[in-house]
């Protein structure tokens, strides 16, 4: 009997998000006599234009058909033409078990947070406990639901308590890097 096979399909696994779920998992697959096998392009959702074909191909490389399951990091993967191939080839296999993270998608089996009561919780104990008024915000990479919802949950919490938050002093991940590099320069 083959053991069984479990393919990740993710990006950015440099990134500490995704070696989080990255250690996780083969922690896992060695408890469970399990194979590993981890698709990961190196392409960011970090607000670049880019011609990330050839970062992409490596979602082409396994026949899903050969695996036993797939673990999906949909929201890593920067961008959405990338994203819909990945999701094509997914329906292709509906048979196949499928977990997905921070997304759900068909009869996944999905993994989320509860990223926004965390977020509205914090920042009302910095208002009510500490007095802070005036905020700054890196937010997540741009288009990404978890990171918007959060930025959203934050920016409610600011205005229900009349504090200030400039638009100037809002970045994204990208926008922070360009900020930071001007700033060094």
């Amino acid at each position: 009997m083959r053991r069984k096979r479990i393919a990740a399909l993710m990006a950015g696994v440099d990134q500490e998000y995704q070696q989080g779920f990255t250690w996780g998992m083969y922690k896992a697959s060695q408890e469970k006599d399990v194979d590993l096998c981890i698709f990961n392009c190196q392409g960011h959702a970090d607000g670049f234009e880019r011609d990330d074909s050839g970062e992409r191909v490596i979602f082409s490389l396994p026949n899903l058909q050969d695996f036993d399951g797939v673990v999906l990091l949909l929201e890593t993967i920067p961008t959405k033409m990338c994203r819909e191939e990945i999701l094509q080839r997914l329906s292709e296999v509906p048979h196949l078990p499928l977990v997905t993270v921070d997304c759900q998608w068909g009869q996944s089996v999905s993994i989320t947070f509860d990223d926004e009561s965390s977020v509205r919780e914090l920042m009302t104990h910095l208002v009510k406990e500490h007095g802070f008024r005036d905020f700054a915000m890196v937010t997540g990479p741009v288009g990404v639901s978890v990171a918007d919802k959060r930025a959203d949950a934050a920016r409610s919490v600011i205005e229900e308590h009349g504090a200030k938050l400039p638009a100037d002093a809002v970045f994204d991940e990208a926008g922070l890097k360009a900020a930071i590099n001007n700033a060094q320069a």
